[in-house]
């Protein structure tokens, strides 16, 4: 994991990244080219894998630090789909090592240091706007009570399932508050009682329970925006389902661990 501490016109960072034995990174392809404020950076050493760009975190932190002069606290691990800023979330291809270098995707930085960010594909050029400030603290940012309840009924109907299958059932609870077929919050979503209990946890008492770490972190990243699919309204586990009406009702969109998701 690498770390990055809150500074004034100083950067500081550390490596210490655990890699497992069997975990593979892509090769590097071409340069991708970066300008800063309208300057470019010829020492830039940024690639593009898969269309997306990725820059050495330590390096290009320092090169983007906002115009306050103060960087995010910025956490970031290879393998890991995110990378924490000031205690948010930001959703983004993982980064990986090279060189023993911890790369990252640029656009996730940029968000971490409230930074612009535009491409233009003919010249592979990235253009970096210094903002203002770094991201905004979690504690500033997001509403505690949508936190607690969203955190809360990921972590109840899906603890067990991988970050993104968190991340499913929490853009299921959000896309429903922005559909006008349920209530408009999160709370009254998870509680809606209309038709029959719409969760389960909400009946045998599994929402009041602690949730996991990765049920937060999940809960944050639907929170910053990142869903899944803006179209699923429903979500199954046909082994422990008693109530069919949702696959025999509702169009199938996809499946992610032991879920499947319907719109």
């Amino acid at each position: 994991m690498l770390k990055m501490t809150n500074t004034k016109m100083l950067f500081k960072a550390s490596i210490s990244v655990l890699i497992a034995a069997a975990m593979t990174f892509p090769s590097f392809a071409a340069e991708v080219n970066i300008t800063v404020d309208g300057e470019s950076i010829s020492e830039a050493s940024a690639r593009l894998i898969g269309g997306t760009t990725y820059v050495p975190l330590d390096e290009f932190a320092e090169i983007m630090l906002p115009q306050d002069g103060e960087c995010a606290d910025i956490d970031a691990e290879a393998g890991e789909n995110y990378i924490e800023a000031n205690g948010r979330a930001i959703y983004n291809p993982s980064p990986v090592i090279e060189d023993d270098t911890l790369y990252v995707p640029i656009r996730s930085l940029a968000a971490a240091l409230g930074a612009d960010i535009a491409w233009e594909g003919g010249t592979k050029t990235v253009s970096v706007g210094r903002g203002a400030s770094a991201i905004e603290d979690a504690g500033d940012y997001y509403s505690s009570d949508q936190l607690y309840w969203l955190s809360r009924i990921i972590s109840a109907e899906s603890r067990g399932e991988s970050l993104e299958g968190q991340i499913a059932v929490g853009s299921v609870i959000l896309n429903r508050v922005r559909s006008g077929e349920f209530p408009d919050t999160i709370y009254n979503v998870i509680f809606d009682r209309r038709w029959g209990v719409q969760f389960t946890p909400t009946a045998n008492g599994a929402i009041y329970s602690k949730p996991y770490d990765i049920s937060v972190t999940a809960a944050k990243i639907c929170l910053e925006g990142y869903i899944t699919d803006e179209s699923i309204l429903y979500f199954i586990e046909q082994s422990a389902a008693t109530n069919l009406w949702v696959p025999n009702n509702r169009p199938y969109v996809l499946s992610i661990g032991c879920h499947d998701f319907y719109s």
